[in-house]
């Protein structure tokens, strides 16, 4: 069976430099739509916004937005995590606050756990948008690089395919490396003002509805980091820069 249906991640770093990403992407939204008329697909979207601080007691504080609500909806596999209503999506978007730094490899993680439709009849995406490389931020990872050749493995065994529009560093490399990723090279810090937000999401659309990684979903380990038993406790997001 050929999948009739797009379920479509935008993972968005919400740190304190990325209110023109977030304006760019609720703005050409549609240039992310019009490739798929035509190919009578049902194109659903799912969010997650993300940003780390810290707690009163020094560890990791994670704020994160999906249309259900926070980090937890993603681990108790809501069916509100995805809407095929494109302008509602594009306001979620909009109202997007932010602040703190980013943990983009905790972040992919938790996109690569969303409760996505059968491989079978679903194509699965994740784009991520950021200014800030792979190794910026809080990264809190012993080995980053063990933690992206897990994110590899998770990603093909769950047929995924992964967007990326971040600076170039060697963890980027490396999943680029993957069947399923393609990248779009920006300069970091100035909160993606460089972009074409109307000719990325466009190229993104085009690229999407012609490409498919088809067969059964493999095995997996759903949060490596162990954010699915992660509190939001209280602590801050100001001052991380």
């Amino acid at each position: 069976m050929k999948p009739t249906t797009v379920e479509i991640v935008f993972l968005i770093d919400t740190s304190e430099s990325m209110r023109p990403c977030i304006e760019g992407l609720s703005k050409n939204l549609d240039q992310l739509i019009l490739p798929f008329q035509g190919y009578n697909f049902k194109l659903r979207f799912g969010l997650l916004g993300y940003s780390i601080g810290k707690t009163t007691g020094g560890g990791m504080l994670i704020s994160s937005v999906t249309l259900d609500g926070d980090l937890s909806t993603i681990y108790t596999n809501s069916p509100l995590l995805f809407t095929d209503n494109a302008q509602e999506f594009s306001q979620k978007i909009k109202s997007l606050t932010v602040a703190g730094d980013e943990n983009h490899l905790l972040a992919l993680d938790c996109a690569f756990d969303f409760p996505f439709g059968p491989v079978h009849s679903t194509r699965r995406v994740v784009c991520l948008f950021s200014d800030e490389k792979i190794e910026d931020g809080m990264i809190g990872n012993p080995d980053p690089h063990l933690v992206v050749e897990k994110l590899c493995k998770k990603a093909m065994a769950r047929k995924i395919l992964l967007y990326m529009a971040l600076p170039g560093s060697p963890l980027l490399d490396d999943l680029a490396a993957i069947p399923c990723a393609q990248i779009e090279p920006v300069i970091g810090g100035d909160g993606l003002k460089s972009i074409n937000f109307s000719k990325l999401l466009s190229q993104m659309g085009k690229s999407i509805s012609v490409s498919s990684l088809q067969g059964n979903e493999g095995t997996y380990d759903r949060a490596i980091h162990g954010q699915d038993n992660m509190g939001t406790g209280e602590g801050s997001f100001e001052g991380m820069r």
